[in-house]
């Protein structure tokens, strides 16, 4: 019985390929048109996954938030703030803080130019926060976030990589940042851009933090909630420590506070309502490519009227002929698809080569 059943389904394959090649035209408008629906579809969903669905490549993520000043609008935090949280907190494991710089490169060892990079001066507890470690090399050690500590500075898998040629030399030697030697210390693991365009990592010194100051807010601070800790009561300890820094300080801004929220929603959530919009429309673009391919079928059913009557007059089943008709639009639906796929798929591609940190990998 399986056996008659699929010799059935084997002929009807081969009649819809014969039928489908024997109207070229109406095969590939129904398959392009499948073809720009699916892929524009699988394009979309696979960058909206990954920006708003996929969790961040880091260590337990949720338990990451970003601490923001509130005045009047949310704000960075002052190296005072900082200070406060770090030192006040009973929610936080880690609380650290950075801030990017522009600065030109060079390495008279390497017979490359120089080049502009976005450095991150992070503070001490960055990457532990983050659960990354380099990939090469020891990394930063406490004494070199202290005043007037030697410059080092852990390169990016990329910067490493075509800069300096994969050497795995290049760990311990000198290289020029800003005009200033700094020792290269490691290199982070491929993949680990945070934050994002950054190509090097340096330390945030006790100097550079500013721990007095309360009006330049200059530094991006995360923290991470200790397990079991709700977002509740990370708030309320917040504003408590809120509290007392506005009865501390005659300085502070009235209304001052600040809030914490989750790292992976402050990340994307300029772009959330935009990519949902996004998503949708290419959903009805693609609901209009099947309803044109569905009229673009019954269009040519009629020019088979005959065709089905003969069947019909050699002792064909209404059944048999509608599984014939389905067999077709199956195999429609398969080229259409995996044509889309393979659009959608080089689609992601161009976009990820156009703007590489715009996915979230």
């Amino acid at each position: 019985m399986r056996v008659k059943a699929m010799e059935a389904l084997l002929q009807d394959l081969r009649y819809a390929f014969r039928m489908l090649r024997k109207a070229p035209a109406f095969t590939a408008v129904a398959v392009m048109t499948l073809a720009l629906g699916i892929g524009a579809n699988t394009a979309i969903f696979t960058v909206v996954n990954a920006v708003l669905f996929r969790p961040l490549p880091l260590r337990h993520p949720g338990q990451i938030v970003r601490l923001q000043e509130y005045h009047q609008h949310p704000a960075n935090v002052t190296g005072a703030t900082f200070r406060d949280v770090r030192e006040r907190n009973r929610v936080f494991t880690q609380v650290a803080a950075y801030r990017i710089f522009s600065q030109n490169l060079s390495d008279t060892r390497q017979a490359v130019p120089p080049e502009q990079i976005d450095t991150a001066f992070v503070s001490q507890d960055f990457l532990l926060l983050l659960g990354v470690t380099p990939f090469l090399g020891p990394g930063f050690t406490q004494e070199q976030f202290r005043k007037n500590a030697e410059s080092v500075v852990i390169l990016s898998y990329g910067l490493w990589r075509h800069h300096f040629g994969s050497d795995r030399e290049t760990v311990g030697k000198m290289i020029t940042l800003h005009g200033e030697p700094h020792r290269v210390v490691g290199v982070m693991p491929m993949g680990f851009s945070f934050p994002e365009t950054v190509q090097a990592w340096a330390p945030l010194t006790e100097d550079m933090v500013f721990p007095q100051n309360r009006r330049a807010h200059l530094f991006t601070t995360l923290a991470r909630v200790k397990a079991g800790v709700s977002r509740e009561a990370v708030q309320a300890d917040l504003q408590a420590i809120s509290l007392q820094v506005q009865q501390e300080n005659h300085d502070v801004d009235p209304g001052f506070t600040f809030r914490a929220e989750r790292l992976q929603d402050n990340l994307v959530s300029s772009v959330r309502p935009i990519l949902l919009i996004l998503l949708g429309a290419v959903a009805f673009v693609l609901l209009i490519a099947c309803a044109n391919v569905a009229n673009l079928l019954l269009s040519r059913s009629v020019s088979r009227q005959k065709e089905i009557v003969v069947r019909a007059a050699l002792g064909a089943t209404r059944f048999r002929l509608a599984r014939q008709l389905l067999t077709e639009s199956m195999l429609l639906g398969l080229l259409g698809g995996a044509t889309g796929c393979l659009l959608g798929l080089w689609s992601v591609k161009v976009m990820y080569a156009a703007y590489p940190g715009a996915i979230l990998a």
